[in-house]
C-alpha cells in the first residue's frame, strides 16, 4: 500500500505519489506495483532490498521515465515528470551499455553533447583519471574487461552532471575483488559529486556498505523498512555494528534470522 499520506517536502529532489503499475498478459494481469509514494531527498545515497518480483526494477525505470505508470505522479524538484532527460540516468547489470563503435573517451564524452566544451574537458580528464582509465581513453569497449567497461559507464553516467543516478543491480555479475573497487569508486563519486543515487540490489551486505538510506520491499512491492543509518561516520562502520544490521534486514528479507 506504500506510504499514502506522505506531504512532500521542499527538499525532496524526487517524489513519488501513489504510483500502480500492473503488467497484462493474454490471461493475467499482475500488479507490481499498487498506490506507491515515496520522497528521495537532494544527495541521499538509498539501498533499496528486496525478494525478485517485489518491483524493484519497475521502480527505477518508472523513476527513469523508461516505462510509465497506470496512475499516480513522479515528480523531480516539484514539477512532474513524463519524459526520459539527462537529469535521471539509469544504469543496469548488463554490460554491454557502452556504444562498441566508440572509445572510452567519446563513450564517457557523449552525454555531454552541446555542454561548455572548457568544462567538459576538464571534468573528462578528471572523471578517467578516478576511474583509472587515464591510459585506455582511445581503448574501444571489446578492449575492455567486465571491471572496465563499468568503469567507463559510471563515468559516463556522471559526465552529463544527472540529478539522479538509478542503479539496478550494477555490480551483480562481477567478481568479489572488482565489486569491491567498483563500490569504492560510486562512493568517490557520490561524495565528490553529490548527486542521489538510488541502488537496487540483492545483496544484504552491498546494500549497508553503500546506503546511506535503507529501504527493504516485500513480496507485494510495499516498503517494510525505511531507515537512515544513524550509527555510520564517514561511510565506515563497526564489526558489530555492521552485523547487526545484516541480521535485521535479512530477517525482514527471510523470516529468519538464521544465515
Amino acid at each position: 500500500m506504500g506510504y499514502v499520506d506522505m506531504k512532500e517536502s521542499p527538499g525532496n529532489l524526487l517524489s513519488l505519489r501513489n504510483i500502480s503499475k500492473s503488467f497484462q498478459s493474454a490471461d493475467t494481469n499482475l500488479a507490481v506495483l499498487k498506490n506507491f509514494s515515496l520522497d528521495i531527498g537532494r544527495g541521499e545515497f538509498v539501498s533499496i532490498l528486496g525478494p525478485s518480483g517485489c518491483g524493484k526494477s519497475t521502480l527505477l525505470k518508472i523513476c527513469s521515465s523508461m516505462i510509465s505508470q497506470d496512475s499516480g505522479t513522479v515528480k523531480i524538484s516539484g514539477s512532474i515528470v513524463g519524459a526520459p532527460d539527462k537529469r535521471r540516468i539509469l544504469m543496469l547489470q548488463d554490460d554491454n551499455q557502452l556504444f562498441p563503435w566508440l572509445t572510452v573517451e567519446k563513450n564517457v564524452v557523449f552525454s555531454t553533447v552541446g555542454s561548455d566544451s572548457i568544462r567538459t574537458e576538464s571534468k573528462l580528464s578528471l572523471l578517467l583519471e578516478m576511474a583509472g582509465l587515464s591510459d585506455f581513453s582511445g581503448y574501444y569497449p571489446h578492449q575492455l574487461s567486465g571491471g572496465m567497461k563499468k568503469r567507463t559507464a559510471l563515468a559516463r553516467a556522471l559526465a552529463g552532471d544527472p540529478d539522479i543516478l538509478l542503479m539496478d543491480e550494477p555490480f551483480g555479475s562481477l567478481d568479489a575483488k572488482i565489486k569491491t573497487k567498483l563500490q569504492e569508486f560510486l562512493l568517490e563519486l557520490w561524495k565528490k559529486y553529490g548527486m542521489t543515487v538510488l541502488f537496487v540490489t540483492h545483496d544484504i551486505e552491498e546494500a549497508i556498505r553503500l546506503g546511506q538510506r535503507i529501504l527493504i520491499m516485500n513480496d507485494s512491492g510495499n516498503i517494510i523498512c525505511d531507515e537512515k543509518i544513524s550509527l555510520r561516520e564517514n561511510k565506515t562502520l563497526s564489526e558489530d555494528d555492521f552485523f547487526e544490521l545484516y541480521r535485521k534486514y535479512h530477517t525482514l528479507l527471510t523470516g529468519s534470522s538464521q544465515f
